[in-house]
């Protein structure tokens, strides 16, 4: 008799917003998004989109992004993860505070 499988939810519980997946080969990459903490940019990995193990951060370097001051749900936005020619990209919004000029308080590199 073959046994069903059945899972609850093929992504990470807790604290992973805006996931994006990438399958590579028989492996299964995902980021998402960090907001104001740090280190920034969780990637997490699975064979079967069931298990996730968070295996680094994109950015592990406090000099090479400064989220002192950085409001609730402001930094790190949206993270899109890829592969192409042996590589790993990882693209990101970046929202900083508004200054008020532009009448909606949002910045975003």
């Amino acid at each position: 008799m073959q046994e069903k499988r059945t899972y609850h939810n093929p992504v990470q519980r807790g604290f992973f917003p805006d996931p994006s997946v990438i399958r590579v080969g028989d492996d299964f990459y995902m980021v998402n998004s960090s907001f104001q903490y740090f280190p920034a940019i969780p990637i997490s990995h699975s064979k079967d989109m069931v298990h996730w193990h968070i295996i680094g951060h994109a950015i592990t370097n406090p000099d090479w992004l400064d989220l002192s001051d950085i409001r609730d749900s402001h930094g790190i936005w949206a993270p899109d993860i890829e592969y192409a020619d042996g590589k790993f990209y990882i693209y990101a919004a970046l929202r900083l505070n508004g200054d008020g000029t532009r009448g909606n308080d949002v910045l975003r590199r």
